[in-house]
């Protein structure tokens, strides 16, 4: 799980630091342009992400984080490619579904199995303090990661590695994470209105 989660945490905060610069610098959007991407990747997440959690509970855990990672990474591949603002309307809509998607579903996995497993709860805690304490390290290596990328490769690289990024973590959680669900049973709909 921690593996899994350095990647994604990797693969989605890579592009972080210089998504507003890339918008406008090379792409060459205008400010209102960039204002309406972000716009519309916070309306697409707060739409979608209010129903992800009941489809990873009733369609799986790993199942769905996967297609997040995929969705995400595609979206991150599309963004390098991109030369004008509709195309990166459609690709970052896309990133934002990714984004619903990922979010919360690790964590819904990880005490699904913490109990399944029978861990004790100082042993779950430690090992969720411990990627905390791995992510906020990386959070300080990313600067410099993307500094030695965009010096060496240019700034569309950035994006290229966010994409293969979110890939590796796709393939990681399929290779390593067993499945969980919440309540198969029920439709999304009543996961979701249960809460």
């Amino acid at each position: 799980m921690i593996l899994v989660s350095v990647a994604i945490f990797y693969g989605r905060n890579i592009v972080t630091p210089v998504l507003t610069v890339y918008f406008k610098d090379v792409i060459k959007l205008s400010y209102s342009q960039v204002g309406y991407l972000y716009s519309l990747y916070l309306f697409v997440m707060f739409a979608t992400d209010i129903f992800t959690g009941g489809i990873a509970d009733k369609y799986g855990r790993r199942r769905t984080l996967v297609l997040g990672l995929i969705f995400y990474g595609v979206s991150m591949f599309l963004i390098s490619l991109s030369k004008g603002f509709a195309f990166c309307v459609f690709a970052y809509a896309l990133a934002a579904v990714g984004s619903s998607l990922i979010s919360g579903t690790l964590r819904a996995w990880y005490f699904t199995e913490v109990e399944k497993q029978n861990m004790a709860r100082e042993e779950a805690k430690n090992a969720f303090g411990l990627l905390k304490s791995i992510n906020s390290a990386g959070s300080l290596v990313i600067g410099l990661v993307n500094s030695v990328i965009i010096a060496y490769l240019g700034m569309r690289s950035v994006f290229y590695a966010a994409a293969v990024l979110n890939l590796l973590a796709a393939l990681l959680a399929l290779l390593l994470l067993p499945e969980n669900w919440g309540d198969k049973k029920k439709n999304v709909l009543a996961i979701v209105i249960e809460g």
